[in-house]
């Protein structure tokens, strides 16, 4: 498992920021895993293309059966889509594990920004996002 989300998930647990991808818990995991590494068997017998070099972990999901996954090789966080019609079934999603937390964070902050019910004052939001 990528230690990046070994750490989130351990720590904080999983999360779901109001917008895709969610995260699997370690309780999901245990049967996410299995039934994800027969999935992609599939895949790369369906899609040739498939870079050979990935090597996939997945994270969690886009809803509609697409799966998010952490590439172990370049650190990349994926979209691996579901009944796609091109030739590689991929979508780069973010750089990084680290960067799609942060990006995720940030749009969530924006949005209660935007909302005056909000809890968060704007100094609570600017320590959160430049701590």
């Amino acid at each position: 498992m990528p230690v990046d989300y070994r750490w989130l998930l351990t720590t904080f647990g999983a999360f779901n920021f109001g917008e895709e991808p969610f995260l699997h818990t370690l309780e999901e995991l245990d049967g996410e895993y299995p039934t994800f590494v027969e999935a992609y068997k599939e895949y790369q017998e369906g899609y040739p293309d498939l870079p050979k070099e990935l090597d996939p972990f997945p994270i969690g999901g886009f809803g509609e059966g697409s799966i998010a996954i952490l590439d172990q090789t370049t650190g990349k966080v994926m979209m691996l889509i579901h009944d796609c019609a091109e030739d590689v079934p991929l979508e780069d999603v973010a750089d990084s594990f680290k960067s799609l937390v942060q990006e995720s964070a940030e749009n969530l902050l924006e949005e209660t920004s935007q909302n005056p019910q909000s809890p968060l004052k704007a100094r609570d939001r600017n320590d959160i996002i430049n701590p």
